[in-house]
């Protein structure tokens, strides 16, 4: 099962990741310790928080977005958009 299903790359959440969070689409039942320890696995950081929010689509199925703060000084390249 995969527990980060993919990240969530939009302006706002490109405008979080300045901030030191990050947003990512995960499986609707991970609890927040799993979410936790795979993206400190996958991604080299340390995780400071974790919040969750179970949204509806369109055609009204249920699905987990993940908001990951990170500590200070670190980050997740694929949010980084500087050039």
């Amino acid at each position: 099962m995969h527990i980060l299903n993919k990240p969530i790359i939009t302006e706002r959440s490109l405008t979080h990741a300045k901030l030191g969070l990050y947003t990512f689409a995960v499986s609707k039942n991970i609890t927040k310790k799993q979410i936790r320890k795979e993206v400190e696995k996958h991604y080299k950081v340390n995780v400071e928080s974790v919040k969750t929010i179970k949204l509806k689509n369109k055609t009204g199925n249920l699905w987990k977005k993940a908001l990951v703060k990170v500590e200070k000084g670190q980050k997740i390249a694929l949010f980084d958009v500087t050039t």
